[in-house]
């Protein structure tokens, strides 16, 4: 699994693109972000569905509150994503050094969001 995520300040949202390898095609009816907190997505976009050599690549996008990505990356343990289809259940999770690696980044970029939020309040 791959993700690139997109923080829009202006509206306290986050949008996270995700590819996904799976051995069957998946046609996904929710997408669930498991940790700290169980959030639950319906309401998701997918890009594509493709063969890719001999696994399916599924490209999705969803939208999260800012408040839900910080909650998913303030814990020490990495989250889960489960990607549901009717019959089939794809479980995502993170080594734990790639989490690592990405906590530390997602740390700093929502240390960043936070304290220019903060600033934009008191100069309002």
């Amino acid at each position: 699994m791959s993700v690139d995520i997109t923080c829009l300040t202006q509206y306290d949202s986050v949008t996270v693109n995700m590819s996904v390898w799976s051995a069957d095609e998946l046609i996904t009816d929710s997408i669930v972000f498991t940790g700290e907190k169980r959030i639950t997505i319906h309401d998701f976009e997918t890009f594509f569905i493709e063969k890719d050599k001999k696994l399916w690549l599924h490209r999705y996008s969803v939208k999260l509150s800012f408040s839900d990505l910080t909650i998913l990356y303030s814990s020490t343990r990495p989250y889960n994503i489960f990607f549901y289809d009717k019959s089939i259940s794809v479980k995502y999770g993170y080594p734990i050094k790639q989490w690592e690696k990405e906590k530390n980044w997602m740390d700093q970029v929502i240390h960043i969001i936070t304290t220019n939020k903060r600033l934009n309040k008191r100069m309002e």
